[in-house]
């Protein structure tokens, strides 16, 4: 009798030592079907079915390529390589290899074939260029597109004198769309933003075809800013049925058995603190003194670990999204309004489950103890920035009623964050507090004011204690060797850190310290010695520039500009997905002790360091789509302010002109170096700056400038700037001309 197809499983690596027997011939998929049918004594179809997913696997993972005569290659054994498309400072395109590690291919315009920003390729490798020899660039051309990167883009719709086209939004992407039919009724606008799919690209990626899905409105209209920049980022709105009906199907009370395994913080004076529009609560706070002059902190977090367990579709939901998005005027969860806004919500006078971190701050502000157990709390009061900061700034006995049953605990938090604070600083932690320009809105979203955020002592109070608390957990994870999701913070490249020295010596100050091994002090230094300076701004956003992005990953190698070795996040799991990935862990440790090491704790590993990397990947996508949604609402807005001056400063030099940052508003415009039309600029790159070949003016990074907003560009959602003082100079125009086109080429 023979076995079933099902227990004749081909695995990868099987594939894998099939195709490599041959070398550098290769294997069709019809050998393949037939070499294998024959081995295994099925009919080909069975073969075929069998060996689809394997082979799908080492394509996939980049160890087989599907190259010349349709055959396959182990990547190896060949000069084909696979991997992601991406253009990279300087405007060029590499693919950043997926097998082996291997350094990425540069891809000339002549070797792109259609690929497109962010796809999957096959690249043959070509003997690079004598220049690219020089730097030891590795150069190829795509032969296949393996998986798209993106499906559909998000665009404007240009009539084109009855040639239709949608140009995409990403100006990485630099072809029109061409619509090829149509799933909505009429046709749209001029100029309106809509999606259109990605069907074909020609084969040198200027042109290409596709089905429209969707219109989303004039840019101006109230919501569409919104929408077209979820959907050019792929944040999902809509949470699926199944999930919400998870949610809806969740206990709204706590069972007895529950309450009696938590420790019972109800009798505390916990409290939450928060913005006066918030709705999730997923923080809360108390403290009491102890012997010795100490303070004994609880920092009391949602414990949303007990609702969304791994494996429901509410989890599945969460983990894609990987974090909340906070939009002006709009918020999209990364959890249903069922736990987002009630069950996780540590609402004022109910009874809610949450972790608790709890740790003993000395005078010295050092931690000397630590610890954290699951939890029931009772908030006795919400609170807000503003009115706790109002309490402060008066001593206890004039603060409200209200506030008898929670004071003290208050004033020792208080006590317990400013000690915090102080040693934060002392140790050379990086401390900045910009005032991030607010929006405000009308009742259809529009922005009606911008100003500068407000922070006040409330704000730090809370943000010191939430530093403490996730160092505490972090603390806890790596002392019982339980495998974690940490919030690291690498040492800046000495590059980068080299290139700030050279633009703030311009500037007057002085970084000192080896660029190869900054301490986070000499920066910090940095930062003091602006306060005050009109460049003061300028010079955070560099400093903030040279940093390296925070990530998350299982290795826990520390954070730089905290100056600590151990951190990550556990405060925000309604908002957050590692947070809740910590709280796991907390609890798997709780009932089972660390995972010993083997087989498991390489699989629980592994899977961390998955997580990891799409956690950073969407927090990265959601600060994209938050960033560039105010600034796409602050342009709009100053449509109405078109012809006024307004002083800045220049926050970036280029050879086609001037960045500058609105001290008034806080978003960057532009003036082309066709506007400084008094001379005939010549870019130097090393210092940042033009310099006039005639009168010998220079515009140098930082530089204080008064501008006027000549235009507002809807199209590319850009400000059009000019020097308020450049009057046109014939000669310098003319001098202009035909140099300038070369000297000054994009």
């Amino acid at each position: 009798m023979t076995k079933k197809t099902s227990d004749r499983e081909v695995k990868a690596e099987e594939v894998l030592t099939a195709i490599r027997k041959r070398g550098r011939k290769g294997l069709t998929a019809q050998q393949l079907v037939n070499q294998f049918a024959a081995e295994r004594k099925l009919g080909r179809s069975d073969a075929r079915r069998l060996l689809r997913p394997a082979l799908k696997e080492v394509q996939r993972d980049g160890r087989v390529v599907l190259g010349r005569g349709k055959r396959y290659f182990v990547a190896e054994s060949s000069d084909l390589v696979t991997g992601t498309l991406r253009r990279v400072a300087g405007g060029h395109m590499e693919v950043a290899v997926t097998d082996r590690g291997g350094s990425p291919v540069r891809i000339p315009p002549h070797g792109m074939r259609g690929a497109l920003d962010g796809d999957t390729v096959v690249v043959r490798l070509e003997k690079p260029r004598k220049r690219a020899r020089a730097d030891g660039v590795r150069e190829g051309v795509i032969i296949r597109v393996v998986e798209r990167g993106r499906r559909e883009v998000v665009g404007r719709w240009v009539a084109g004198d009855g040639k239709p086209h949608v140009r995409p939004l990403d100006r990485r992407l630099r072809f029109t769309v061409a619509p090829t039919g149509s799933r909505v009724k009429g046709e749209p606008e001029e100029g309106e933003m809509v999606v259109i799919s990605i069907d074909s690209v020609d084969s040198r990626g200027r042109h290409a075809r596709g089905v429209l899905l969707e219109r989303l409105g004039r840019a101006d209209d109230p919501g569409v800013v919104e929408r077209v920049v979820l959907r050019q980022r792929g944040i999902p709105v809509e949470f699926p049925a199944e999930a919400l009906a998870e949610a809806e199907l969740l206990p709204s009370t706590i069972s007895s058995e529950e309450l009696a395994r938590r420790a019972d913080r109800r009798g505390e004076p916990v409290i939450t603190i928060d913005g006066r529009t918030a709705r999730d609560f997923d923080d809360a706070v108390s403290a009491r003194a102890t012997a010795g002059g100490g303070i004994e902190v609880e920092v009391h977090i949602a414990d949303v670990s007990h609702f969304v367990r791994p494996g429901m579709a509410l989890d599945t939901a969460a983990r894609g999204r990987g974090t909340s998005v906070y939009l002006p005027g709009l918020c999209v969860p990364m959890l249903p309004e069922r736990l987002s806004n009630d069950l996780c919500s540590l609402r004022e006078g109910e009874d809610r489950l949450t972790w608790t971190a709890r740790f003993t701050v000395d005078r010295n502000g050092e931690i000397t103890a630590r610890s954290t157990e699951d939890s029931v709390i009772r908030s006795r009061r919400r609170c807000t920035y503003a009115e706790v900061a109002e309490w402060l700034e008066r001593p206890r006995s004039e603060w409200p009623k209200e506030t008898a049953g929670f004071a003290e605990s208050l004033e020792l938090l208080t006590e317990a964050a400013g000690r915090l604070g102080r040693a934060r600083r002392d140790h050379g932690s990086l401390d900045f507090d910009l005032a991030e320009p607010e929006l405000i809105l009308d009742p259809e979203g529009r922005v009606v004011a911008i100003q500068p955020a407000a922070r006040n002592r409330a704000h730090r109070l809370i943000e010191e204690l939430m530093v403490a608390a996730n160092r505490c957990i972090a603390g806890i994870l790596i002392e019982a060797g339980q495998p974690g999701l940490h919030r690291v913070h690498d040492e800046p490249e000495a590059t980068r850190v080299e290139e700030l020295k050279r633009v703030v010596a311009d500037l007057g100050l002085r970084l000192d310290g080896d660029p190869r091994s900054l301490e986070p002090a000499a920066l910090q230094a940095l930062l003091e010695s602006a306060d005050g300076r009109p460049e003061e701004r300028l010079i955070d956003m560099l400093v903030l520039r040279t940093l390296a992005r925070a990530i998350y990953t299982p290795d826990p190698r520390g954070h730089y500009a905290l100056t600590t070795d151990e951190y990550l996040h556990f405060t925000s799991p309604i908002r957050r997905y590692p947070d809740l990935v910590v709280h796991r862990m907390l609890r798997r440790l709780q009932a089972e002790g660390p995972i010993p090491e083997g087989s498991e704790r390489e699989a629980v590993e592994a899977e961390l360091e998955k997580l990891g990397e799409s956690c950073s990947a969407t927090e990265r996508r959601a600060e994209a789509a938050e960033r560039e949604a105010v600034e796409w609402k602050t342009v709009l807005f100053l449509r109405e302010r078109e012809g006024e001056v307004f002083a800045g400063h220049i926050s970036g030099v280029t050879d086609f002109g001037l960045f500058v940052r609105l001290d008034e508003i806080s978003v960057d415009g532009m003036v082309h170096i066709s506007e400084i039309s008094d001379d005939h600029y010549q870019y130097d790159e090393r210092r940042h700056r033009l310099v006039g070949e005639r009168t010998g003016r220079v515009w140098r990074l930082g530089d204080p400038i008064e501008v006027r907003l000549v235009r507002v560009d809807l199209d590319a959602m850009q400000l059009q700037l000019v020097p308020a003082d450049v009057k046109p100079d014939a000669r310098a125009a003319r001098k202009t001309g035909r140099r300038g086109k070369k000297t000054f080429k994009r």
